[in-house]
């Protein structure tokens, strides 16, 4: 009986905490459901919350900046060509003797008539003729033309040259002497062979390498057939003589050689003229490479003339007519030019 009246006044105390904590949770629900306002009824959006596109496009746009502002510094500063004349100084004192604008069209023999009619294209080649005459009072001139890397322009610089020359009463011979890209016979519109080659292997043949141009005044020797080993053309004992014989009938030669980084034609060669002519093409020529040739040449006491800023690249080789390996047949009379044993 105590233990029913005991279980029964336990049950009673639990019932009434019981009762306690529910009407404590509903006085604080009731508190939280008073505390509640509905300010705006939530409504569908029309457009995603994310990506955000104006804002990637404007981070895209200053970050695309930013690299490219750092990409055209690191080129800047990996960059070795030399880019204007006014970089000249820092690696020699060799003067600028001339400037050759860019030209807007490719060369060809009749693109040389045409530019032969235009004065302002005509000038600054006229201007480097003057450069050359002031430093070289002695004639016949014999100019040696060569640059640091193939693609400097130095072909069409001699053709060109030679041209404006001619047009102005200099009796001028033009000598392809480069011996890996030989160019003059397709830039001045005569044949390959006989040229050079065949009047240094036969003295004979000298008169028939000498062909006549449709310009008046201007002959081209070209450089022949290929011999089995060409760079003994260059050291041959018969090029002093020819070129000695050739200077008593023109008032200018001008000599194409090969590049001086692949080549030390001009070095051989510019004993034998009035000097040698660099040419140099901004965006192209290195200018550590250039600063080596300088100080090769100055060890083998070889000072350059000048330098001639040249905007215009050579032609592709491939571009120009081939030179043939057949066998030379003499021209015909109206088209070599008589030599003489006397000065002009």
């Amino acid at each position: 009986m105590t233990a029913v009246t005991r279980q029964r006044e336990e049950s009673t105390a639990s019932l009434k905490i019981l009762q306690v904590k529910l009407e404590e949770a509903r006085v604080a629900e009731a508190q939280l459901i008073s505390n509640i306002r509905i300010l705006d009824r939530a409504t569908e959006p029309k457009l995603p919350s994310s990506p955000k596109v104006p804002l990637i496009l404007a981070v895209a746009t200053v970050a695309g900046l930013l690299l490219s502002v750092a990409m055209v510094l690191i080129r800047e500063l990996l960059d070795n060509t030399l880019r204007h004349s006014s970089e000249i100084p820092q690696f020699t004192d060799l003067p600028v003797l001339g400037k050759i604008p860019k030209l807007s069209h490719r060369t060809s023999f009749a693109r040389l008539e045409q530019f032969l009619d235009t004065p302002h294209l005509v000038e600054p080649y006229r201007m480097l003729l003057k450069s050359i005459d002031r430093r070289l009072e002695k004639n016949p001139k014999v100019i040696l033309i060569s640059s640091t890397l193939e693609g400097e322009g130095k072909s069409n610089l001699v053709a060109y040259l030679g041209a404006v020359a001619a047009t102005l009463s200099w009796r001028t011979l033009v000598i392809d002497a480069d011996l890996q890209h030989p160019m003059q016979h397709s830039l001045l519109g005569v044949s390959s062979s006989p040229g050079l080659t065949n009047a240094i292997l036969s003295p004979s043949l000298t008169p028939d390498a000498i062909k006549a141009t449709s310009i008046e005044n201007l002959f081209v020797m070209s450089y022949g057939e290929f011999p089995k080993r060409p760079a003994t053309i260059a050291e041959s004992s018969e090029m002093p003589k020819l070129i000695a014989s050739l200077s008593q009938n023109f008032d200018l030669i001008l000599i194409d050689t090969a590049a001086l980084s692949t080549s030390v034609d001009a070095v051989t060669l510019s004993q034998y003229t009035s000097g040698l002519l660099l040419t140099a093409r901004p965006n192209h020529t290195r200018r550590d490479l250039l600063k080596q040739i300088l100080l090769d040449l100055k060890d083998t006491n070889l000072e350059p003339l000048g330098l001639v800023i040249n905007y215009n690249a050579d032609h592709n080789r491939n571009s120009l007519h081939p030179v043939t390996i057949a066998s030379s047949q003499p021209t015909s009379a109206s088209h070599a030019y008589p030599l003489t044993q006397s000065n002009p």
